[in-house]
């Protein structure tokens, strides 16, 4: 149990650092144009 909170907290952490910016808004718009990228690559 307390693995998987390390790990959640891990991803989470990873997750914000790639996509993070000031507002729940800017992280959303971060990754949907990150999604859009790929699909493109």
């Amino acid at each position: 149990v307390v693995a998987e909170a390390v790990v959640a907290v891990e991803i989470a952490t990873a997750f914000m650092e790639k996509f993070g910016g000031d507002s729940v808004s800017e992280t959303a718009r971060n990754y949907s144009s990150y999604i859009e990228y790929l699909r493109e690559f």
